[in-house]
């Protein structure tokens, strides 16, 4: 799954290093002493010049995080710090790094758990986001995904979604909850509950897979509705294997970015998907051709990452094809 990340900080990252640094020094003073109750952590320094004095409730839960880290955690210690205070855009940044780190951050996701409570909506997102690659099996996260399906905000209920998918069988408790939504008003929260329940479903020792529902918005008046359906039956490949025929009718979608993301799909198939591959190339060579004539209708535009969705799909087929052919040789 392509990841963007968030915007970088714009504070200077010497000044970030050392400010965690006498953060981190002054916690392990502070916990071996205990003498000192008036001492105040400072936070980052603001862009105007001036330091900031944080909370002695905010320090206390810096300190109770890094406390709660395994010994030698020291750059997964510092992203915690950086998430826990400071503006959205570097709590957020911070988030991120810690969600490219996967699994090995697991050990954090106590920490994570209590900033789904952030006022910040894009903090809850990014943490969301953040569970769902630290440690989308854990009973306690998926508890407290689960809870967030009735939340107001459709935003923190599809993130919420997607990471539940991400957890598989572990998440069929959930799976009343999510099938609810597989109902709801908004054809944004359905698609999304179709492609988690799919999943988690998936998962499950014995069970079959039936994506008609996945495919029913394939036909979807809403571009962004279908190319969701498409991204998620690319998600369940090879399980999903019942939408490669539609797959390859939405090769020739009217949007281009639509089309990109069929081809996107089809390449996790691998060689399953071969049928396919003169397809995709005409798809590339007709926006190739349309691109060096100086045609910049929505038909024939294309951005960088659906290009790169196409170049990937070929060569991801064309190496499973060989791989198949000189396995059967």
């Amino acid at each position: 799954m392509s990841r963007i990340p968030h915007q970088q900080s714009r504070k200077s990252p010497v000044l970030n290093v050392f400010i965690i640094g006498m953060i981190l020094c002054f916690l392990a003073c502070r916990q071996e002493s205990k003498t000192s109750p008036h001492l105040k952590l400072r936070g980052d320094e603001s862009e105007s010049g001036a330091v900031e004095t944080a909370s002695s409730e905010s320090a206390a839960s810096a300190g109770e995080a890094i406390r709660a880290l395994a010994p030698g955690s020291y750059s997964l210690s510092r992203l915690i710090v950086r998430a826990s205070q400071g503006n959205s855009s570097d709590r957020r940044n911070a988030l991120f790094q810690i969600s490219e780190m996967g699994a090995a951050a697991e050990e954090a996701a106590p920490t994570l758990l209590r900033w789904l409570n952030d006022p910040d909506p894009l903090i809850r997102l990014s943490t969301i986001d953040a569970l769902r690659y630290v440690a989308p099996r854990r009973r306690d996260v998926i508890k407290a995904l689960a809870s967030l399906l009735s939340d107001s905000d459709e935003r923190i209920v599809t993130s919420a979604l997607v990471a539940l998918a991400e957890g598989g069988g572990a998440a069929s408790f959930a799976l009343e909850e999510i099938n609810s939504l597989r109902n709801a008003p908004s054809p944004l929260t359905r698609v999304h509950a179709e492609y988690a329940s799919l999943s988690i479903g998936s998962d499950l020792p014995g069970s079959e897979v039936d994506c008609s529902g996945l495919l029913s918005f394939f036909g979807h008046r809403s571009a962004s509705i279908r190319e969701k359906a498409i991204q998620f039956s690319g998600y369940l490949a090879p399980h999903s294997k019942e939408a490669i025929p539609y797959l390859i009718s939405a090769l020739d979608d009217k949007d281009v970015s639509v089309g990109a993301e069929a081809a996107r799909a089809l390449g996790r198939f691998g060689a399953l998907a071969k049928e396919a591959l003169p397809r995709i190339e005409a798809l590339q060579k007709r926006l190739e051709e349309a691109s060096r004539n100086g045609e910049n209708s929505n038909l024939y535009y294309l951005d960088k990452y659906s290009r790169l969705f196409i170049v990937e799909a070929i060569f991801s087929i064309q190496s499973a094809t060989s791989n198949t052919t000189c396995n059967n040789n």
